[in-house]
């Protein structure tokens, strides 16, 4: 089997892309990158993007007086991000309480999906052939997580994917 290059993942990982439209929903995203610059230093150091869920921009808020103080200036820092925003824009800003930003805490609200329970068996043949093909991945971390996720994907789908 042939030995897979960087241009045919490229390819794989855009075409799941694409199948899953994910495209739009990744554009969100580069409001972490340009947040400072919209809302300026002072507000980027007490108050900084957490998640997105369903176009819903969620803040770690230092304390009770910048929450509020947002919550005045919401409006007009959900104009000027999605005026930076490509194709999908932000439908609202929600502001949480959180002195320490490296404490991990669900969301309010936050629906988690069902958890998909493995039925499906690997095949051993198809798995060396995976392999083989991502063998030229130098990274060995990279290789491993993609063999777990192609075993998971197998899994789920069964023999036929």
């Amino acid at each position: 089997m042939a030995k897979i290059n960087f241009t045919d993942m490229n390819s794989l990982l855009s075409g799941i892309v694409k199948d899953k439209n994910w495209h739009h929903r990744l554009g969100l995203y580069k409001v972490f990158d340009f947040w400072e610059e919209v809302v300026g230093v002072n507000i980027a150091a007490q108050a900084r993007p957490y998640v997105i869920r369903e176009n819903v921009l969620w803040i770690n808020v230092t304390d009770n007086v910048w929450m509020q103080q947002l919550h005045l200036q919401k409006n007009g820092m959900l104009e000027l991000i999605n005026q930076r925003l490509a194709q999908e824009k932000l439908i609202d800003l929600r502001f949480r309480l959180e002195s320490d930003f490296s404490r991990q805490e669900k969301l309010p609200t936050m629906e988690r999906a069902p958890v998909v329970q493995p039925s499906h068996p690997v095949d051993k043949k198809k798995l060396g052939e995976f392999e083989n093909m991502i063998s030229c991945i130098d990274n060995v971390e990279t290789r491993e997580s993609m063999i777990r996720l192609w075993i998971k994907l197998q899994q789920v789908r069964g023999p036929e994917s």
